[in-house]
């Protein structure tokens, strides 16, 4: 399987015709990298609704799945929660399905349950009473905000697993599927050769009025 490196160099060598000496004159390999990350996240995010569509019981697939552990929880004095920052950028499915667990270190078991966002006055009132003691988390932009945290915290971070953006994902996790490595080379080249197609020159045509 690919790796998001092994992609990129792909798919320099063939806008290069395989001449690893050729000039690159679309832009150096970070400018590569970001439009192989733009394709990479539209496909997989598509691929991942499709199978959510399909076969909504089952769990997304483990090799996509980002780890990130201690993740620093912190407290907000104004509005009296706890939070944490997302480590990474998560690939965007709708109701925060690329959120696949959040839970303490010690306990993976028993993950907190995600409440809906409801503003702010959701969050502030009878949360706790509704998670039956669960902790609970709410997605505000990059933010996680924790409801019914238990007095004194956790002892220490928290894990989260999610499926992130291209351009974070760490190189232990699966860039893509297989099966979408070939289109994602394919669909870059294009994105990256779309404004250079040669034009045919009209100028010197005669036009008769």
């Amino acid at each position: 399987m690919a790796s998001r490196a092994q992609i990129i160099e792909l798919v320099i060598r063939q806008l290069a015709g395989g001449d690893p000496q050729w000039t690159f004159r679309w832009g150096d390999e970070r400018e590569v990298g970001i439009h192989v990350d733009q394709i990479r996240d539209k496909l997989v995010a598509d691929e991942l609704l499709k199978e959510y569509f399909a076969f909504p019981e089952r769990d997304i697939d483990n090799t996509l799945i980002s780890r990130f552990q201690d993740v620093p929880v912190l407290y907000d004095t104004n509005l009296k929660l706890h939070y944490s920052d997302l480590p990474a950028r998560n690939i965007g499915l709708p109701n925060n399905r690329d959120i696949v667990l959040i839970s303490t270190m010690k306990n993976q078991i028993d993950p907190f349950v995600p409440v809906g966002g409801a503003g702010m006055a959701f969050a502030l009132k009878g949360v706790g009473n509704m998670l039956g003691g669960n902790v609970g988390w709410r997605l505000q932009g990059n933010r996680l905000w924790l409801h019914n945290v238990p007095v004194g915290g956790f002892g220490c971070g928290i894990m989260v697993q999610m499926v992130t953006v291209g351009s974070d994902v760490p190189t232990t996790v699966s860039y893509c599927q297989a099966d979408l490595e070939d289109m994602i080379v394919k669909e870059s080249i294009k994105k990256l050769t779309f404004g250079l197609q040669i034009k045919d020159d009209k100028s010197n045509d005669r036009v008769d009025k």
